[in-house]
């Protein structure tokens, strides 16, 4: 049964390694209605604009840190809009680091403004299955200076464009999946009318990352499952090797407080319980009552191995009924398979949430 556990585990995490999943959430921006668009006519202009990633100077989730070093351009009808307040775009929770002058270019009745920028930026990020969890990031192309009313990202099939280079590098992440979407946010401002809000338009460029290496995987998993595989494995000694027995569940409960400090140096700077803060947790809970169960169990079966010893008639009469060692032994079988069932199930839940 040991070694199944063990098998299990491995086979449990490769498959949770395996499948893209993330607790991200993507920008709320309010979708531009057929209604809306009926109440624009042809006053607000419809401007088609896309994001090329060159590179990423700097990519971490753990701290919620990107540089992104792209092009962004804007492409829309001659003599709707004016080029100063296509100018005014910029990224949401971020900072411009550089922007270069407009590179405009004509095609029949349209206009092509090309930016290249560099800007800082940050996402909103969910660590509850760190470290097995998956990510997204998501870019907010805005420009405050305007309404939807006086011009709005068109949201066609072929009018936000993402791309992304093909030498693209960032350690153990790969692309998985793109998303666009465009719309326009409504900030009311004042609490006692409702109606009185700044509406602005957004264009939300959002990249699936799936984890490529699995190193910090096995950093923090590898040992808190070997301690806690060692608190399991003082049930399978003999009742001979009383010292043994509770060395293990010893050992286990203090490497789990020592490797407490590496964890946390290892995990994002979150207040709420990561998955790897309750497998610890757990871990460090069953591990401590293990290693009480074994020093009870051991202390009343060495209790009875000397009971037996003294002859029935020099016994002294009780109410109290003790067990045979045979008995304690069985405890302890029964124990193990309970404390393993137990440590099984939890595992999987956890995991799998």
């Amino acid at each position: 049964m040991f070694s199944a556990s063990f098998i299990y585990v491995i086979v449990l995490f490769g498959a949770v390694l395996i499948k893209f999943k993330t607790s991200d959430p993507i920008p709320d921006v309010n979708v531009i209605s057929l209604e809306m668009r009926k109440h624009f006519r042809d006053l607000s202009t419809k401007v088609r604009t896309g994001l090329y990633i060159k590179n990423f100077p700097t990519f971490d989730f753990t701290a919620n840190t990107f540089v992104v070093d792209g092009l962004v351009w804007f492409e829309f009808n001659k003599n709707e809009i004016m080029l100063k307040t296509i100018d005014k775009f910029s990224f949401d929770n971020s900072r411009t680091i550089y922007k270069s002058a407009p590179h405009v270019s004509i095609h029949g009745d349209k206009i092509l403004v090309k930016y290249e920028v560099i800007f800082e930026t940050k996402t909103n990020l969910n660590f509850h299955r760190y470290p097995l969890e998956d990510h997204r990031l998501s870019i907010v192309l805005t420009n405050n200076s305007v309404s939807p009313n006086e011009m709005y990202f068109e949201d066609s099939v072929d009018a936000l464009s993402l791309t992304i280079s093909d030498k693209l590098f960032i350690t153990n992440w790969y692309v998985h999946t793109t998303q666009t979407m465009s719309g326009y946010t409504s900030l009311p401002y004042d609490q006692f009318h409702e109606k009185r809000s700044v509406k602005n338009p957004k264009a939300v460029f959002t990249i699936n990352f799936k984890k490529l290496g699995i190193n910090k995987v096995l950093i923090i998993f590898v040992p808190l499952f070997t301690a806690m595989f060692f608190a399991l494995f003082s049930f399978l000694l003999s009742f001979n090797s009383y010292a043994a027995k509770t060395t293990l569940t010893v050992t286990a409960v203090t490497a789990l407080l020592g490797y407490r400090f590496v964890i946390q140096q290892l995990s994002p700077p979150v207040g709420y319980f990561t998955l790897t803060d309750k497998i610890f947790i757990f871990f460090l809970l069953l591990s401590f009552l293990i290693f009480i169960f074994q020093l009870l169990l051991m202390r009343h079966y060495m209790f009875l191995l000397d009971r037996e010893k003294v002859k029935k008639s020099e016994q002294l009469s009780t109410d109290v009924t003790f067990y045979p060692p045979k008995i304690t032994e069985r405890v302890n079988s029964v124990a193990y398979f309970v404390t393993v069932l137990i440590f099984l199930i939890v595992v999987t839940a956890l995991v799998l949430i």
